[in-house]
C-alpha cells in the first residue's frame, strides 16, 4: 500500500489508489535555490516490488523459467511516486504514472458485498481525489479541494434547497423539453 505526505492535495485519510505502470521519481538532494519540493505519494520499500533497470533482462527470464525474481542492480524503495514543487508563485505537480487519471483506472468500478446487498463502488477513488485537487492546487483554487476524503461521483451534495429544485427542474423538465423541441423542428425540417 502506498502512502502519502502532509499537503493539501493528498492530506486526510489513505485512498485507494493504484499508479500503474509507475516510475520512481528521483529528487534531487538540493533542490536549486529557492526550490520547495514536497513528495506527495511514498511506496514503502517491499520484497515484492522493486524498480526494473532493463527489461529486457527480464524478458530473458520469463522466456527461460516462466517467472521472474529481481536483477541485481534494480532500484530497491521505497520510491517517490508523486511530488508538489514551487519557486515563487511558480507550481508544479508531477505524478509518475502516465495512465492514472485514465477513464479505465480512475472510474474502475467494482461489485462488493456491503451490509445492505451487493453495491458497485469505485475501485480507485484516490486517482480522481489526487488529480483533481492537484489542479485546483496549481490554480490556487484551494477552497474547492476534496480534503480529506475521496470523490464519491455517485453523490452529489448540494448545500442550498433552491439549487436542489433548479437542477430537478433542469433535469425533469427543461432538458426533455428541449430534446422534444429541437427533435420536432429536425422531424419538420426533413418533411420539408
Amino acid at each position: 500500500s502506498m502512502e502519502v505526505a502532509e499537503h493539501p492535495i493528498v492530506s486526510g485519510p489513505q485512498w485507494r489508489m493504484v499508479l500503474p505502470m509507475c516510475a520512481p521519481l528521483e529528487l534531487s538532494d538540493a533542490p536549486p535555490e529557492g526550490v520547495e519540493q514536497v513528495p506527495l505519494v511514498l511506496h514503502p520499500r517491499r520484497e515484492d516490488v522493486w524498480g526494473v533497470r532493463n527489461i529486457g533482462e527480464y524478458e530473458k527470464q520469463l522466456k527461460e523459467r516462466r517467472y521472474m525474481t529481481r536483477v541485481d542492480g534494480d532500484l530497491e524503495g521505497p520510491f517517490t511516486l508523486a511530488v508538489a514543487a514551487t519557486k515563487g508563485d511558480a507550481k508544479v505537480v508531477t505524478i509518475s504514472a502516465a495512465e492514472f487519471a485514465t477513464d479505465g483506472v480512475a472510474f474502475a468500478r467494482e461489485l462488493v458485498l456491503a451490509s445492505e446487498g451487493f453495491q458497485l463502488r469505485s475501485r480507485n477513488p484516490g486517482n480522481v481525489t489526487l488529480f483533481v485537487n492537484s489542479l485546483h492546487w496549481l490554480n490556487d483554487n484551494t477552497q474547492f479541494m476534496n480534503i480529506g476524503r475521496p470523490i464519491d461521483l455517485a453523490v452529489l451534495e448540494v448545500e442550498s434547497p433552491s439549487t436542489v429544485k433548479v437542477v430537478q427542474t433542469l433535469t425533469i423538465v427543461v432538458w426533455p423539453v428541449l430534446a422534444l423541441v429541437c427533435g420536432g423542428v429536425a422531424w419538420w425540417v426533413r418533411r420539408r
